[in-house]
């Protein structure tokens, strides 16, 4: 769950944003008192929600002057049901999904989350750093997910199609779990490694929690960017 405020032009002073759930604070964030809006602030949390709760946003000031909240300002969640297994649906024997082709810019495997360089080449996504720009973090926005194997200056091809459906021959997925960016960019659908990864002592969580798709078959997935978010 993201949540971006941003406060128009104002004296200099500190500003609150809090999400809560119930009525109970779960994330707080606030300026310094030497800073002037325009101001950005985000914040995230991984709340675990019930039927009926209720997630709300607040934004404080310590300033005498009635201060405003801008346009642009919102809320993103990702949603995903642990009650209950997610229904399988049927999908046609070959990929739906279009496919494009990338320089490699360093060395990578089958079925790792990419980004494209200012170089046009594609990278593994990174969910181990979190980069600002401003004070405000740079999000780790997936372009695809590698189909073949390459080395520096080799092409490879990229699954890229939103919505698009993907086959992998003679892999073994666990259908409806979701496809996971870890350490390297690759793909796990162990929701463990997230937050406990194996060359961590102690486990310390990635930073990121980057969800790039899911599978609906045992050799099959659907390519399905989320905004990644802050664990």
């Amino acid at each position: 769950m993201i949540v971006v405020v941003n406060w128009e032009a104002g004296a200099a002073g500190t500003r609150t944003v809090s999400l809560a759930v119930n009525g109970t604070v779960i994330s707080t964030y606030s300026t310094t008192e030497v800073q002037t809006a325009p101001t950005l602030i985000q914040l995230s949390a991984a709340p675990f929600l019930n039927v009926g709760d209720v997630v709300t946003v607040m934004a404080s000031h310590d300033l005498n002057t009635a201060q405003f909240i801008a346009a642009g300002s919102y809320i993103s969640a990702t949603l995903t049901d642990t009650s209950a297994p997610v229904p399988t649906t049927p999908v046609p024997p070959t990929s739906t999904g279009q496919t494009q082709t990338f320089p490699a810019g360093s060395t990578i495997a089958p079925l790792t989350a990419v980004i494209v360089s200012s170089t046009g080449s594609v990278t593994p996504v990174d969910p181990t750093t979190v980069q600002e720009d401003s004070g405000n973090p740079i999000y780790p926005i997936v372009t695809g997910i590698s189909l073949t194997a390459g080395t520096v200056g080799e092409n490879i091809t990229v699954a890229c199609s939103y919505g698009g459906i993907y086959q992998v021959p003679g892999a073994q997925f666990t259908v409806g779990a979701l496809f996971y960016a870890i350490t390297g960019g690759y793909i796990s659908q162990d929701y463990s490694l997230v937050f406990a990864p194996p060359t961590s002592s102690p486990p310390v969580a990635l930073p990121w929690v980057v969800v790039v798709g899911r599978a609906i078959t045992a050799n099959s997935f659907i390519f399905e960017p989320h905004i990644p978010n802050l664990s």
